[in-house]
């Protein structure tokens, strides 16, 4: 049991329960993508091989954390979540520990980027489905250890929302989840 955590700058004291009531077990890890990687092209009637990610594909790739996450659609099901919400997205700057981090989601999603920030750069680290690498990513570039750019919650009963250590990715993730509309889904529906 946790006696005190600090959270901005009070300190107040949370039951590790409530705590973990507040953060996503799924938190998928998210990089930029990098252009070239084989197994993410196709190839295209003309013979050549092109890249044929669009929305967020082209611009984020996620760490695989398992099949919940790819076989199972979770992913696009959480970005479906997070378009259906009938206000527009929070952008706020959260800091902990002396980082900042940019969330873009839901204001009821707020409180769990905020605790899952404080938890991560933290002493005490609480567990996730997966390890976060939250506390590595801000480390200086000349350590070796896995480094991300964000965190995408996932989860299918909690506000999902991601979060990230610079507002440009954070921004072009507002303007590619809740600014523009997909269009297969309406070649699709019109096919």
């Amino acid at each position: 049991m946790r006696e005190e955590t600090t959270v901005g700058k009070e300190e107040t004291a949370v039951d590790k329960a409530e705590l973990e009531g507040l953060l996503p077990y799924y938190l998928q890890r998210v990089n930029r993508f990098k252009r070239g990687s084989a197994f993410r092209l196709a190839e295209t009637p003309h013979g050549d091989w092109r890249d044929n990610r669009k929305g967020i594909d082209a611009c984020f790739e996620f760490d695989y954390m398992g099949s919940a996450e790819f076989e199972f659609g979770a992913l696009p099901k959480s970005v479906a979540r997070m378009r259906e919400y009938r206000n527009p997205p929070a952008e706020v700057m959260i800091e902990a520990h002396g980082k900042k981090a940019f969330f873009v989601g839901p204001v009821a999603g707020l409180g769990s980027a905020e605790a899952v920030l404080e938890d991560q750069l933290g002493p005490q680290k609480l567990r996730f489905k997966e390890i976060t690498w939250i506390k590595e990513s801000y480390a200086p570039p000349n350590e070796r250890c896995p480094r991300f750019i964000g965190w995408w919650a996932i989860d299918e009963h909690r506000p999902n929302w991601a979060m990230f250590a610079n507002q440009d990715d954070a921004k072009l993730w507002k303007r590619l989840v809740y600014d523009e509309k997909p269009q297969l889904a309406k070649e699709e529906k019109n096919a």
